[in-house]
């Protein structure tokens, strides 16, 4: 489902139900009427995942969000140890991956990663 940030309108969705298409497939499908809009799109650990963050920015939009573990995080950033409140980061290219300790690790491809 995608949703103007401001109202809550409800833009576009599709029903996943787990099985024939793919979780990207249907993550492009929804977003597919905003490529190359630059919009920022914000997702749960769900749906989020490297791969899919990778696929978006190719199509000119932008993802922040947590993500799993399993999602493809790189393992220098999932066996890092934090204090609540400290960050550290990896750059891959034009994608920013940034790890916060509060509650969960996040994931985000909103941020540049030139200044």
């Amino acid at each position: 489902m995608v949703c103007e940030s401001t109202t809550g309108y409800i833009c576009n969705f599709e029903i996943y139900c787990g099985q024939g298409k793919r979780l990207l497939e249907t993550i492009q499908t929804v977003l597919s009427p905003y490529t190359n809009l630059w919009h920022h799109v914000y997702m749960d650990n769900y749906y989020n995942s490297v791969e899919n963050s990778e696929k978006l920015l190719g199509e000119n939009i932008r993802i922040c969000g947590t993500i799993r573990k399993n999602r493809g995080l790189p393992d220098c950033l999932k066996i890092v140890s934090l204090k609540r409140g400290e960050t550290t980061f990896r750059r891959k290219k034009d994608v920013l991956l940034q790890v916060w300790q509060s509650k969960k690790n996040g994931l985000s491809y909103i941020h540049h990663t030139f200044c």
